[in-house]
């Protein structure tokens, strides 16, 4: 979804109009995080280490605030979400996924930056989104054989949220 920022055309913007146009009936709606490589944001000139603060909080706030696709200039402006419908997807651990593994302090600190205004890197949003949904993770089955690290951990973290 983030990457329709930088080409709107193919696999990277295609899903824009159909979140607008569903935006009405989402409960939530968790965005993978992992599996892509940098990314690219309108908050920063470079792109994102999958898995870092200021990645998860500036994709956050792509599916909150809303962007323009193509760096910018067009065609398209998704209007974003409500905060209480963007949740990030993430994976457990090791195990399920090759790339954006978040450490469960990075995803503490994205989600108090997000919800608080507290432990943001370089990127924070302009307001605090305390009614933000939440993480989900591919996979729970992976989180197991890898100890429940994960959902231990991020579930003291959204214990703490607003």
């Amino acid at each position: 979804m983030q990457g329709g920022y930088v080409a709107f055309g193919g696999i990277w913007g295609a899903y824009l109009p159909l979140i607008d146009g569903l935006r009405d009936e989402l409960n939530v709606l968790h965005v993978q995080y992992y599996n892509n490589g940098a990314v690219y944001t309108p908050y920063a000139t470079q792109g994102l280490t999958e898995g870092s603060v200021d990645m998860l909080v500036a994709a956050s706030r792509m599916l909150i605030e809303g962007f323009t696709t193509n760096n910018g200039t067009g065609p398209y402006a998704f209007r974003g979400l409500r905060p209480d419908q963007v949740a990030f997807g993430l994976p457990s651990g090791p195990s399920s996924a090759n790339s954006g593994l978040a450490s469960v302090a990075n995803i503490t600190a994205a989600l108090n930056c997000l919800t608080k205004l507290q432990q943001c890197g370089a990127i924070k949003p302009p307001v605090a989104y305390p009614s933000l949904r939440g993480v989900m993770t591919w996979s729970i089955n992976w989180d197991k054989k890898d100890g429940l690290a994960f959902s231990r951990g991020v579930r003291n973290a959204l214990n703490a949220l607003p």
